[in-house]
């Protein structure tokens, strides 16, 4: 299995499968708008996330994605499976289809794959928790949530090649997960978290190493590209991060009253450079190195608020209607105020254009 996925710039949720919301590109915003585009969605759809497709752009909500050509003009939208993930690798988009297939289209929107083998996928009762494409082959995490017939839930995740029915290699524990799944693209190592954290290689599907949380009550949690995990939650009923390696040893642990406000829906710990973990929480961006408090900003009250750590240090924030970008040191570099909440966290392209959405539009900023 390659990294060419791991290649690729906010191709999936939070940047990469780590979740890690690490842009390796430098944001210009000096205040102009490039574009706002109408995303025309369905009554009541609202949007999940923005991604990017080489020059294209893609906007996710539930049950369906678009694709937006770099001016912010839209060219096509397809439906997928509800609340079933997306994710691009190579030239193509993959997605679950409303039939429970794997399907990828390409820029053209042409059918490349079409209603290709899902393993250990049957029907609604197996939602995918992660699906991880590269050029020949895909790694999936599935959650079946049990059966009318009493199956147990068991948490399944394998390796296999597009078109084919049966698995390179695959796992099943019984039970339900309780983070959602990662995969460090430096290491490829795939973490699949029960009561306990276990690695395993993406490769070949041999567990690496199995250990307890560094915290009583994990809630959300990201990985960097050595595989280093940063898991947020409580502990001893305070709010914690606590960063391990990727075996699991404890490297450091931060605590403040501000994360109490975490929740599971919220964004997992944003990983920056210079070992670096940022956390928005309580309308507190909270910048966290190796364990200590390096700067912290209070954002305005309103809105929902997201942020994507970038190559030079920098951070990039949203606040209700408001793009903020911040310099290494929590300097307010600059602001730009589209009127409009902002729902999905914002992505950087390489030539440092920002894209996030609203619930009606599309904007591009520079």
């Amino acid at each position: 299995m390659n990294n060419m996925a791991a290649n690729a710039l906010c191709s999936t949720y939070f940047a990469d499968y780590g979740r890690s919301s690490f842009v390796p590109a430098a944001a210009s915003v000096k205040g102009k708008l490039l574009f706002s585009t109408p995303l025309a969605l369905p009554a009541g759809v609202l949007p999940g996330f923005v991604m990017l497709w080489n020059d294209r752009i893609v906007v996710e909500s539930e049950s369906m994605f678009a694709v937006f050509d770099a001016s912010g003009r839209k060219q096509w939208e397809r439906s997928k499976f509800i609340n079933s993930p997306i994710a691009v690798a190579d030239s193509l988009i993959y997605y679950q289809n409303e039939n429970f297939f794997l399907n990828g289209v390409d820029a053209a929107n042409k059918l490349a794959l079409e209603d290709g083998s899902l393993p250990q996928v049957l029907d609604e009762h197996y939602p995918i928790f992660m699906l991880a494409p590269q050029k020949d082959d895909f790694v999936a995490v599935v959650q079946f949530i049990g059966g009318e017939d009493g199956s147990p839930p068991s948490a399944r995740f394998y390796r296999a090649q597009y078109g084919d029915p049966l698995d390179m290699w695959g796992s099943s524990i019984e039970g339900g997960q309780t983070l959602q799944p990662l995969l460090a693209a430096g290491t490829n190592r795939l973490y699949i978290f029960m009561k306990r954290a276990m690695a395993v290689d993406a490769q070949t599907g041999k567990e690496v190493a199995q250990f307890d949380f560094p915290i009583d009550a994990p809630i959300i949690a990201s990985a960097d590209r050595n595989g280093n995990i940063y898991f947020l939650g409580s502990d001893k009923g305070k709010g914690a991060l606590a960063a391990v390696t990727q075996d699991g040893v404890e490297l450091w642990r931060f605590t403040d009253p501000v994360l109490r406000g975490i929740t599971e829906a919220g964004q997992p710990p944003i990983l920056g450079a210079g070992n670096t973990a940022f956390l928005i929480a309580g309308g507190t961006i909270l910048a966290v190195r190796e364990g200590n408090l390096a700067w912290k900003h209070v954002l305005p009250k309103g809105g929902f608020s997201y942020g994507a750590a970038l190559a030079d240090g920098s951070f990039l924030a949203t606040a209700g209607s408001v793009v903020f970008l911040f310099d290494a040191n929590g300097g307010q570099v600059s602001a730009i105020d589209v009127d409009e909440v902002l729902l999905t966290p914002p992505v950087v392209d390489r030539a440092g254009r920002v894209y996030v959405a609203s619930s009606k539009t599309l904007f591009g900023l520079q």
